[in-house]
């Protein structure tokens, strides 16, 4: 809410939101220790709270002296009855040195053209807390005209230089542009803890830019760690990275420190410059972890040399190729992209939005049988795969290498009966595969998917016919998760319970559960064929229904499983008195006393 009525001091009960909480103001005055992020800002619908005009300064004082306070929002500046003036802002600013603050935010970039920086200078000139710092929100692309100019971006430089224990900083879009770029990078190379940074959407792939990026990633302190470039340019005409941008890129990454490299959308880059980063990558020193190339660029040769490097390299771990421009790149081309593939130590891979059909993932399909590291595979908007290409997918489920855990598609891909059954006896065999999501890419509602499939499914998670079979069925597959519209209510709700329970990582705990439930229930003759099992037997059959699994409720069920099994097991006890009857008379007659 905006607070623009009455003085802060005076609002302890009229600034109240619907849920009856305090807003963040007043939360704030009272030092509330659950108060952890305040937004500032004049978007009062977006959960912003405006001080009131002659309030700035004592806010800045109440943050300051808050004792549990980590983050700070600063939202939109003009909108409302009135922007706020930068002398507010100022006032708030000289209040803050000594505040505990971790995280600085400007959801939205430029509220005073680069001043805004200047006046945060008290606080980061004495601050020893901030670690992360956030220009733009998350998913924030500002419109044209709104990033910084060579002034702001100066000015950012200066507050960046002022202090030195940034461990995260994400400037998308702030307009990094010749002449400033070598003060900021200059100013970034202050933190050496600075382990994340985010320089998404600016034009940065000319020759002084990224030679400056270069120059801070190979500083011997340097601890980076992961590096993001994505790149809109066909939504805002910049040209990111291209082939001499690349190659300067790649002499940063070759021994750096990064594990991670985002350079997404940048599809300037051609078959030189793809031909310098791969090299790169494949130096013994390089680190790289996870790799994001989604929405670039790829002919034949690239293509090619990409997979010949993922089969080499062992570092690489998961990587993204989604959206990619299908123009230049063939089913042959995935075809020996696939085959490398069974050999890559890869263990998560985003095939997204590439237009796949049977042809293409009929290679992958053999490739994943016989690959034992991927764990994750994303082929959701892919529309053009039928039951063919799926038969390829589930008979790799079905083989003893495989790894995969997660798996999606889309739900044109799955959604009648035809599908699920060859689905349900792919995860018959199959321990490894835990979840399978089905994009239905916002429209999807209803499905072809019967009463048949739906029991087919549950029988392959808990088979009743035996307690042997139960112990058999699949404990590891929790289910099918629906990214779209999809109502959990069209799945059985015997379904939806035997999901939950294989979400247990405890495979053991798991089945003990489904036979306790479906062969030991409320029905005390459930018991009775145990009666007859050997003695030697009893013990460990006892244990194993009193065992306490770790849930909270496993004591009190396994005491109610004991005291059913022994009231159906009589004959032990009678047993037991008889013996105790003849043992006592026989140790009378041995006394010498007879029976009168």
């Amino acid at each position: 809410m905006i607070l623009a009525d009455a003085p802060l001091g005076n609002l302890h009960e009229a600034a109240l939101e619907e849920n009856g909480m305090p807003d963040g103001l007043v939360r704030l005055q009272r030092n509330d220790p659950g108060l952890q992020t305040l937004y500032i800002g004049t978007e009062a619908d977006c959960g912003y709270d405006r001080p009131y005009s002659d309030d700035w300064g004592r806010t800045g004082k109440c943050i300051a002296a808050h004792e549990h306070l980590q983050e700070l929002e600063f939202g939109r500046m003009d909108q409302g009855y009135s922007p706020v003036a930068l002398h507010q802002f100022n006032a708030l600013c000289r209040e803050l040195p000594g505040s505990k603050i971790s995280r600085l935010t400007f959801s939205h970039l430029n509220p005073f053209r680069g001043k805004e920086f200047q006046a945060l200078l008290p606080f980061l000139e004495t601050t020893a807390t901030l670690t992360e710092l956030r220009l733009g929100g998350e998913d924030y692309y500002p419109p044209p005209g709104v990033t910084y100019d060579r002034y702001g971006v100066l000015m950012l430089s200066r507050a960046l230089s002022a202090f030195s224990s940034l461990l995260e900083v994400a400037l998308p879009f702030v307009g990094i542009c010749e002449g400033a770029a070598e003060e900021l990078f200059e100013a970034l190379g202050q933190h050496p803890g600075l382990k994340i940074l985010d320089l998404s959407g600016n034009d940065i792939g000319r020759d002084e830019s990224m030679g400056c990026l270069t120059r801070l990633l190979e500083r011997p302190q340097s601890q980076l760690e992961c590096l993001k470039l994505h790149n809109i340019s066909s939504d805002r005409g910049d040209r990111g990275i291209g082939d001499e941008g690349a190659e300067i890129l790649a002499r940063g990454v070759r021994g750096s420190s990064l594990r991670r490299l985002d350079i997404s959308g940048n599809c300037f880059i051609g078959e030189t410059g793809w031909r310098a980063v791969f090299s790169a990558l494949e130096s013994q020193s390089c680190m790289l972890e996870q790799l994001n190339l989604s929405g670039c660029n790829f002919n034949h040769e690239g293509m090619v040399s990409l997979a010949k490097y993922l089969a080499v390299n062992e570092s690489i771990k998961r990587l993204h190729l989604s959206y990619l421009d299908e123009s230049s790149l063939i089913p042959q081309t995935w075809a020996v992209f696939f085959e490398c593939l069974r050999e890559s130590h890869l263990e998560a891979l985003d095939l997204r939005g590439n237009e796949f059909s049977d042809r293409h993932v009929i290679p992958l399909g053999t490739s994943l049988a016989g690959n034992s590291h991927l764990k994750e595979l994303e082929l959701a908007r892919n529309g053009d795969i039928s039951i063919g290409g799926l038969r390829s997918i589930t008979s790799a489920l079905r083989s003893p290498h495989t790894a995969l855990e997660h798996l999606s598609i889309r739900w044109e891909t799955i959604n009648d009966d035809e599908a699920i059954l060859d689905f349900v006896n792919a995860i018959s065999i199959n321990r490894t595969l835990q979840h399978l999501c089905i994009d239905t890419d916002g429209g999807f509602t209803n499905h072809n998917i019967t009463d048949v499939g739906w029991a087919a499914m549950a029988n392959a998670l808990c088979n009743k016919t035996n307690i042997t079979a139960t112990y058999d069925s699949n404990h590891t597959f929790s289910g099918l998760h629906y990214i779209g519209h999809w109502d959990d209510s069209q799945m059985p709700a015997e379904l939806i319970l035997l999901c939950g329970l294989n979400s247990d990582d405890d495979n053991r705990r798991v089945a003990r559960r489904k036979i306790i439930q479906t062969h030991f229930g409320q029905d005390n003759s459930a018991m009775r064929p145990l009666a007859e099992i050997e003695l030697e037997v009893a013990p460990h059959l006892i244990a194993w229904l009193g065992r306490d699994d770790g849930r909270p409720e496993s004591e009190k069920e396994g005491k109610e499983l004991l005291f059913r099994l022994f009231r159906s097991m009589p004959d032990i006890f009678s047993l037991r008195q008889n013996r105790k009857r003849k043992f006592r008379q026989a140790t009378l007659l041995d006394m010498g006393y007879q029976r009168g």
